[in-house]
């Protein structure tokens, strides 16, 4: 199998796992982006914000939530995921 850096940029080497980042905390210092490649990107924007990430247990199943915000707290991208235990 190629390298990971060979995988991500290949159509067709699509990864089960999904990586989350936040760059700037404001909008005056967002910026530097190469740009949204949908071929590995689900979500792209630049503009200031925070990641916010709540994990619960209900029912017998773990869930996790991963939520985008712009400055003002709003939503912008959520990805929730859950697995029996």
């Amino acid at each position: 199998m190629p390298p990971i850096q060979d995988r991500i940029r290949r159509p067709g080497f699509a990864s089960a796992k999904s990586q989350f980042s936040v760059g700037a905390v404001s909008d005056h210092h967002a910026g530097g982006s190469p740009g949204h490649n949908p071929e590995y990107l689900r979500f792209h924007r630049v503009g200031g914000g925070f990641l916010s990430v709540q994990v619960k247990r209900k029912d017998g199943a773990s869930h996790i939530t991963f939520r985008h915000h712009d400055t003002t707290g709003a939503v912008r991208y959520e990805f929730q995921k859950q697995r029996r235990i």
